[in-house]
């Protein structure tokens, strides 16, 4: 029920939505609805991502949600920056949660780096930091 929901409805309106207000991104996430009916969860969640190119080579997006989040954060409010040049790729991500019981803000940033060896090969590096953590992050990725 969820996919066919998913597939055949709902992404028919986003393309639709998305057309009428000219972005390139248009996402609507729900929680799904077979969950709510059988009872594994009880808490409705909604994500709604718009997002567009700025330049032909760089793309923004916001994203604002109550779905898939920690459980002491209400809502969040999320932007992202994506450069890709050649084999170079650049996300910048600002995030401000909210606290569930206070509406206290929690800011985060994260940066990601990958640069493409080959079609195949890809280095990557990340930073995250947030009031709860930090990380930096190495990595290859391999594509088959």
């Amino acid at each position: 029920l969820d996919t066919t929901l998913e597939l055949f409805i709902l992404a028919e309106l986003q393309q639709q939505i998305g057309s009428v207000l000219g972005v390139d991104l248009f996402e609507l996430r729900t929680t799904p609805l077979s969950s709510l009916l059988d009872g594994s969860t009880n808490q409705f969640g909604v994500a709604l991502r718009i997002g567009g190119y700025l330049g032909e080579d760089l793309f923004a997006s916001y994203e604002i949600r109550t779905l898939d989040l920690e459980p002491d954060v209400a809502f969040s409010n999320e932007f992202d920056l994506r450069y890709e040049f050649d084999r170079l790729e650049l996300d910048l991500t600002g995030r401000l949660n909210f606290r569930a019981t206070s509406f206290t803000p929690i800011p985060e940033f994260s940066v990601s780096v990958g640069y493409a060896l080959t079609p195949l090969v890809r280095l990557e590096t990340s930073a995250d930091i947030s009031e709860a953590r930090q990380s930096v992050g190495f990595g290859v990725s391999l594509r088959g």
